[in-house]
């Protein structure tokens, strides 16, 4: 390596030289990094949300969420986390999401409030940063809200302030309406 610095060698022949060098020396730090350890009630809890949730199973898997130890902080930010990626649901229980977040909103009123919160921060969000790749993320926000809504989560103002928003972002006052 040493002689490598001195010499002012061609860029392949530097490669060669690198490559040889950590085949017998390997770097410290490794090239794949760990992925993150998940708990086994997360992933337990994960797989109830994000792939056996229907309208059979809602009830069941409400007295599950019901069964978990809501006193450790750890797991209620973890249980809020899995309710805001909306995303990760299958759309077509985004309606089953939002009744067990009305349910558990009966006896965790900060839970409720803080999905909704989050909910309404990620779609001005998603509207300012206006990524196609999030287009996906942004419906199934959208229906998560109006399913909200459905089970009177949320008042009406809310979903016409949001709809209002989302109208108006970026142009201003529209002039149909002041009219």
């Amino acid at each position: 390596m040493r002689k490598k610095t001195v010499l002012n060698l061609d860029s392949r022949l530097s490669l060669l030289i690198d490559n040889a060098y950590f085949q017998c020396k390997p770097a410290e730090k490794p090239a794949i990094s760990r992925r993150k350890v998940i708990e086994p009630w997360e992933a337990f809890v994960r797989k109830l949300l994000y792939q056996d949730l229907n309208k059979q199973n809602a009830d069941k898997i409400l007295k599950i969420l019901r069964k978990l130890n809501w006193n450790d902080p750890k797991v209620e930010s973890r249980i809020r986390k899995l309710f805001c990626k909306t995303s990760r649901f299958k759309f077509s229980s985004l309606d089953m999401a939002a009744f067990l977040t009305n349910e558990l909103y009966r006896y965790y009123s900060e839970f409720g409030i803080y999905v909704v919160d989050y909910l309404l921060e990620n779609i001005r969000l998603g509207l300012e940063t206006n990524k196609f790749v999030q287009n996906q993320q942004r419906i199934s926000e959208m229906k998560f809200l109006g399913e909200l809504y459905n089970f009177k989560l949320i008042d009406h103002m809310v979903v016409f302030d949001t709809l209002y928003f989302i109208l108006t972002f970026g142009h201003g006052t529209l002039t149909f309406l002041t009219k």
